[in-house]
């Protein structure tokens, strides 16, 4: 997540937290969807299932769309 910019914290508050409305999580899924590949080799972030976790807390019929079931399977590796 350091690459895309939410890794550590600011202010002692995470990053993440910073993903706050809707918008902003279906913004993040969307990068991280483009960002994470289908490739077998794709590099998965660590600390993606805290992602994922931020997102489902902030818009939670997120959870339903293909993009997340995908990176969510990926966290399960």
């Amino acid at each position: 997540m350091s690459d895309l910019g939410f890794h550590g914290a600011v202010d002692g508050e995470p990053r993440l937290s910073q993903i706050n409305d809707e918008a902003k999580a279906e913004a993040l899924l969307r990068l991280l969807d483009k960002a994470i590949g289908t490739a077998e080799d794709s590099i998965v972030p660590f600390d993606l299932g805290t992602a994922l976790d931020q997102i489902q807390q902030v818009g939670p019929a997120l959870v339903r769309s293909h993009k997340f079931r995908r990176l969510a399977a990926l966290t399960r590796k």
